[in-house]
């Protein structure tokens, strides 16, 4: 599963731990990889949408290496699904991609599910 146009923008918060520290201001790299994994939501860049071009050139690396699908796991519009820029890399790229749907988190959803219900 991967988030591939996912906008967590209004969430970047201070790190939680004295190595996250190194995070704050740095383009997402694989360098960076580890401590992403454990404190995510100090790093402006990996929180940021990401433009068409970054994420086609992702599934380019992808590819190469025997990647044929991708199951996007930002189903909900208010973490910044966008099904047309899904089709676009597909089209682009000849990558399946399996496009989720459904709820995020409570406190980026709920004005929207309270709407529904």
């Amino acid at each position: 599963m991967k988030h591939l146009f996912n906008d967590l923008s209004s969430v970047v918060d201070e790190p939680h731990y004295a190595f996250s520290q190194q995070l704050v201001g740095k383009k997402v790299s694989a360098d960076l990889q580890w401590g992403l994994k454990h404190d995510p939501y100090c790093c402006a860049d990996n929180m940021d949408r990401k433009e068409i071009d970054d994420v086609i050139f992702e599934i380019n690396n992808f590819m190469s290496l025997g990647g044929r699908t991708i199951v996007d796991a930002t189903g909900s519009e208010s973490i910044g699904r966008d099904a047309s820029a899904l089709r676009e890399v597909a089209l682009k790229t000849g990558l399946n991609i399996v496009a989720s749907s459904g709820p995020y988190l409570e406190k980026f959803e709920s004005t929207r599910i309270h709407k529904t219900c």
